[in-house]
């Protein structure tokens, strides 16, 4: 596996954004909330390019209402679809939903296709949740 490293955040960011744009429409990503891609979301959002890709959230927290400030949902209005300069298109969890009805959501938006790409973010917060748990990383 080739892994390559940048010298800055915004080097990520532009290389990520590059990425995104190369895709067909309508291309189906997944994204995390927190403070992670937080410079790929502020590049991504003063761009067309959001508008031709379906986003889907990563994660959710269970029985935390969409619009709290603790939600996932909330954090990913809040640090990119609400920043987008055009319309995006979000798919998410469903915080009062069974697993299997949230399973069948995703399932149903993907339409047998897989993600084409995905953003994935280990932040300060969920090494901090994972010490105080005890656990080891």
């Amino acid at each position: 596996m080739k892994c390559t490293t940048f010298d800055t955040n915004a080097a990520l960011a532009e290389q990520v954004v590059s990425e995104l744009s190369a895709l067909k429409p309508h291309s189906r990503v997944l994204i995390p909330s927190g403070s992670t891609p937080q410079w790929v979301y502020n590049a991504l959002a003063a761009t067309e390019i959001a508008s031709n890709l379906t986003f889907f959230a990563l994660d959710e927290w269970v029985n935390v209402p969409s619009e709290s400030d603790g939600s996932c949902l909330s954090m990913i209005n809040q640090d990119f679809v609400h920043q987008c300069t055009h319309p995006v298109t979000l798919i998410h969890f469903d915080p009062y939903a069974s697993t299997q009805q949230n399973i069948a959501h995703y399932e149903s938006a993907l339409n047998g296709n897989e993600f084409d790409y995905v953003i994935l973010g280990v932040g300060d917060e969920w090494a901090y949740r994972f010490k105080r748990a005890g656990r080891v990383i």
